[in-house]
């Protein structure tokens, strides 16, 4: 099959640090074409090439490229998500608080976040999520749902607590 040379750019080179495989996110150094605004490897069209994505663009998952959390997205077939959740200051008022752990991060971070953002878990598959019961005479009170979700909960908040 010929494609019109107004729609394709060939026979370009990459030294690498440009472009990833889709596929593997390995580094690829070599021939590629365009077409579409989208990147093959090889010198000339081949309906058969791989697809590169250019580490700069928008397809490209940021945390895939790191050793860290690269095998977990890997596993979930699934963009990690990059989005800051709402971190807030707790009130020490009656009432429930939501908590956020980024999974895969070292140190391990936990935040305190909204309603809202607990509704939404779906669009966060990097974190994991959990509701607390708190009240100001007795603290917070931690079931083992609350530890099922997120393990360390009760390190997290006694030292919460104790630097109020």
């Amino acid at each position: 099959m010929k494609v019109p040379s107004n729609i394709i750019s060939e026979n370009l080179y990459t030294i690498g640090k440009e472009f990833v495989f889709a596929n593997s996110y390995k580094d690829y150094q070599g021939y590629y074409y365009e077409i579409s605004d989208k990147f093959f490897a090889g010198r000339e069209f081949n309906p058969n090439a791989p697809r590169l994505l250019k580490l700069n663009s928008s397809e490209v998952d940021p945390l895939r490229l790191k050793p860290q959390t690269s095998t977990y997205a890997n596993l979930k077939r699934t963009r990690i998500s990059t989005n800051k959740i709402p971190s807030i200051p707790l009130e020490l008022t009656t009432g429930i608080k939501y908590l956020a752990k980024q999974i895969n991060l070292v140190p391990i971070r936990i935040i305190f976040t909204t309603e809202k953002t607990y509704r939404e878990a779906n669009r966060y598959p990097g974190f994991i999520f959990t509701a607390v019961n708190f009240e100001p005479e007795f603290g917070f009170l931690i079931t083992e749902e609350n530890r099922k979700a997120i393990p360390e909960i009760d390190i997290f908040l006694s030292e919460f607590l104790n630097f109020l």
